[in-house]
């Protein structure tokens, strides 16, 4: 007995696929900043390029919210996307600040290259298994 196979097509506007396009770039910049950053690599370029990335994922979010092009479906497949893009970019904001001993104060890239060492892997590790530990500590 064979059995058949329904090829089912999926198609996509132009303006769906440019969404999806800028949508993909954001995410390969704000990756290739987190990347570097736990290599000991992070440069001016990728601090750069992680704040244009933030700002291209509220731009979208602002521009897909309003745009009549695309289907509803796949504007919540986009606004998902975005949501998680921010996140990231908040994500790798909070391993600077934890890396450099600041939570949650607003720093310059001078002052990320001063303390360059810091940047690491076993050292954002560390951080982040105290402030577990602490609330383990404190619940």
């Amino acid at each position: 007995m064979s059995t058949r196979r329904k090829i089912v097509e999926h198609t996509i506007t132009i303006h769906e696929y440019h969404a999806s396009s800028d949508i993909s770039w954001a995410f390969n910049d704000i990756n290739n900043a987190k990347n570097a950053f736990l290599e000991k690599r992070f440069t001016k370029s990728y601090y750069n390029n992680a704040k244009h990335a933030y700002k291209e994922f509220k731009d979208l979010k602002r521009n897909i919210e309003v745009d009549e092009n695309i289907r509803p479906y796949m504007k919540k497949k986009f606004l998902s996307r975005i949501e998680l893009g921010i996140l990231c970019c908040k994500d790798l904001n909070r391993q600077i600040s934890y890396a450099l001993g600041k939570c949650e104060k607003k720093t310059t890239y001078n002052y990320f290259k001063r303390h360059l060492s810091k940047f690491s892997a076993k050292t954002i590790g560390k951080i982040g298994y105290l402030v577990v530990l602490k609330r383990k500590i404190n619940t």
